[in-house]
């Protein structure tokens, strides 16, 4: 009975190490991501939504935010 427990102490231990060790290292992969650049909207003077200038290789990148995403959506990548 003690082995099973040292066993599932020694797994705890190693989760929990793995746990903080990757919410401390830092990605870069994941800063170049976030800091990449968005495609600029332009307003009347009212807040109606005149034009959205284009990034260099032509494509729009807009933030949207999770909850603006459809369900159905989200499940269908879940699904893939």
């Amino acid at each position: 009975m003690q082995n099973r427990i040292k066993k599932v102490l020694a797994f705890l231990g190693v989760v929990i190490f793995c746990y903080v060790l990757l919410r401390t290292i830092p990605f870069p992969h994941l800063n170049d991501f976030k800091n990449r650049a968005y495609s600029t909207r332009f307003f009347d003077r009212n807040g109606e939504l005149l034009y959205i200038l284009p990034l260099e290789d032509g494509l729009r990148r807009e933030f949207c935010p999770l909850e603006k995403i459809p369900s159905a959506l989200i499940d269908s990548f879940v699904q893939s």
